[in-house]
């Protein structure tokens, strides 16, 4: 039995490998013709970080760049020795907290300038590999059998933040892994490594700071006093890192008053006024399909929870932040799907691993088939312009 799991594990990877390995060299080849650095969105407003040479960089004309253009310019020089970087950055302070994507590349590309936009792109590309494996196996162990959602394996490749991270080399996808990561470990009980990978996702993006401490409070209500405290500590060299980036840098802010209102529902509520006051035209259209799965999606978690109150599991307990961030998030999150696919790619995540009946798991299948519409849409469209 377990060599048949264990091929089939094999046959599985080899096809999301072959299908990563196809969009990543077509965008490589014809989008960005050849050029590594156009992964990483690099625009022509702010300057470029001192490492970047502007005569080979792929450099799209008249705009500001994206959070790729960041995080490429903090792995080219993570210690902060060259002032140059900080100037590169729009927000030194606030970019400079998510060190966990940009140090795996530098790593990786041994500190080499030449070699880490390539590693930073493998990690993207190796992260896909990764997670559809990590997330069926943990569905399976949440549910005890392999049901028929279980093993669809391939429906994960269907998440548009997925490729949205990919093509702009963002974070998203080595965080989600490690988050992935971490809920597996915990279910079997292998609590270290478990908070390990949660404080590594908790240095690529914030949000996993709030899920390492509603997951601790989990463990500490079930009486699992050991998992809770490690949990809780795996949060202490995130804040230690915190306050040395405080005191190194004086630049920026801390990103949550761009990004957060102080009423709930601010955010859903413009993006519902701009998407009606829209023109009727494919663009349009096309992002009110994209907010509509990311809100039917969010809406089936939430049901889930409400079905399953006194006894969530640990995937369920895990939503809480990711659905207080939408509940909260500003029109600048949510203006955009390329913005609200990959900052929230764990929710569908989440949804894969909840099952709640028949009926569940087949609004689930849905759902995912209408996300890989518009992952599909996505990359046609990227690789075409």
């Amino acid at each position: 039995m377990n060599k048949l799991i264990k091929t089939d594990n094999l046959t599985k990877a080899g096809i999301v490998t072959v299908l990563v390995c196809t969009v990543t060299i077509t965008l490589l080849v014809v989008t960005f013709h050849g050029n590594i650095t156009g992964f990483f969105r690099i625009g022509d407003v702010l300057p470029l970080s001192p490492f970047i040479d502007d005569k080979s960089a792929h450099v799209f004309e008249g705009e500001v760049g994206y959070d790729g253009q960041m995080f490429l310019s903090i792995a080219l020089n993570p210690s902060l020795k060259h002032e140059g970087t900080i100037a590169a950055l729009d927000n030194p302070k606030y970019r400079y907290r998510r060190i966990g994507y940009p140090i795996v590349g530098y790593l990786l590309g041994l500190g080499s300038p030449n070699l880490i936009p390539y590693t930073m792109v493998l990690v993207n590309v190796l992260c896909i590999i990764a997670l559809p494996l990590i997330v069926s196996e943990l569905r399976d162990q949440n549910y005890q059998y392999r049901n028929k959602l279980s093993s669809s394996y391939l429906l994960i490749l269907a998440i548009p933040g997925i490729w949205v991270s990919l093509s702009l080399s963002t974070s998203d996808l080595l965080g989600t892994t490690l988050f992935a990561t971490s809920l597996l470990l915990l279910k079997s009980h292998r609590i270290v490594p478990a908070s390990l990978a949660l404080c590594g996702a908790c240095l690529t993006r914030e949000i996993y700071i709030a899920t390492a401490i509603v997951l601790a409070m989990y463990m500490l209500v079930r009486r699992r006093k050991k998992a809770s405290a490690s949990l809780f500590l795996c949060t202490v060299p995130v804040f230690c890192w915190y306050v040395y980036l405080n005191m190194r840098i004086q630049v920026g802010t801390l990103g949550v008053q761009e990004n957060l209102s102080v009423a709930p529902f601010t955010g859903i509520i413009d993006k519902i006024r701009s998407v009606t006051e829209a023109s009727l035209d494919i663009t349009s259209m096309f992002e009110v399909y994209c907010f509509l799965i990311l809100v039917t999606i969010t809406g089936l978690v939430i049901l889930s929870m409400a079905c399953s109150w006194k006894n969530l599991n640990i995937s369920q307990v895990a939503a809480f932040p990711f659905i207080a961030i939408l509940a909260f998030s500003k029109i600048q999150i949510l203006e955009y799907h390329v913005n609200y696919f990959r900052i929230f790619l764990d929710a569908w995540v989440i949804l894969f691993l909840i099952s709640n009946g028949r009926w569940f798991d087949y609004s689930v299948r849905v759902l995912f088939l209408l996300s890989g519409i518009a992952s599909a849409a996505y990359i046609a469209n990227y690789i075409i312009s």
